[in-house]
């Protein structure tokens, strides 16, 4: 609860051993991932709603698992959803959203500043004071990290298959995280981003609120462009789109 979680942070402590629970820290951390993640947030929702209407039958499944996750766990309905509920499931929906962060990240590249004389896993020396760029948009696309279907949207890729390599019609599951220098959308290491699962639960809460309601359909013809002269990737025109009641079909 949330009082365990308090006690948790009440215990951090920095590099020197000094508490790290003071109310200013506090509130700095929380700043941090409530500013942080309000256009990172938003424009992966925009991607998300994109790759729904370009890819019917994901679409499909996806709001085929989100019915049944409803009807057997009766949150979303009868009673609001939990924390809980949302954090674990759907499985689907979950790999819908990495795939989908895994070319197209909020911020498409980062740079770091060296602190101390290094020597990367490649053998390449770095020198203090170095100022150092990664791109997370190119390592998404990588064949060396993800296949020779890199450049593909396939939510699949994050779940367990058969002997086939087939996913099945669900219940689905989840294959075991990769590391975080693999998908490195939300950074990595002691730099991972704070507000990582509160965003993943943003974006799952809008999408099975829409799913339950809406079909959204890109406008046609409108083009679709990244908008590179920011830090974070925000499509270049927008994404007007069409919006019907689901059950209008």
């Amino acid at each position: 609860g949330i009082n365990a979680e308090y006690m948790g942070f009440a215990k951090l402590r920095d590099e020197n051993g000094k508490p790290l629970h003071s109310t200013k820290f506090l509130r700095d951390v929380v700043l941090n991932f409530l500013i942080a993640g309000r256009d990172t947030t938003a424009n992966a929702l925009t991607w998300c709603l994109w790759r729904l209407s370009e890819h019917p039958q994901i679409r499909h499944r996806l709001y085929k698992e989100i019915d049944d996750f409803i009807k057997e766990t009766g949150e979303g309905r009868d009673r609001p959803w939990t924390y809980d509920t949302l954090r674990k499931g759907p499985p689907y929906l979950h790999a819908f959203i990495h795939e989908v962060l895994r070319l197209h990240p909020s911020v498409p590249k980062d740079g770091k500043t060296v602190v101390k004389d290094v020597v990367l896993p490649s053998g390449q020396q770095v020198t203090k004071g170095s100022f150092m760029v990664y791109l997370p948009w190119a390592m998404g696309r990588r064949h060396e990290i993800w296949g020779q279907d890199a450049e593909e949207f396939k939510p699949e890729r994050w779940l367990e298959t058969d002997s086939c390599g087939n996913i099945g019609e669900g219940p689905y599951k989840l294959k075991p995280k990769p590391s975080q220098y693999e998908f490195i959308a939300f950074n990595a290491g002691p730099r991972l981003c704070l507000g990582q699962e509160m965003a993943i639960l943003e974006i799952k809460v809008v999408l099975v609120t829409l799913s339950q309601l809406f079909f959204l359909e890109k406008v046609p013809h409108h083009p679709i462009q990244y908008l590179a002269s920011t830090l974070t990737m925000p499509m270049r025109y927008g994404l007007p789109m069409y919006v019907r009641g689901r059950h209008e079909f």
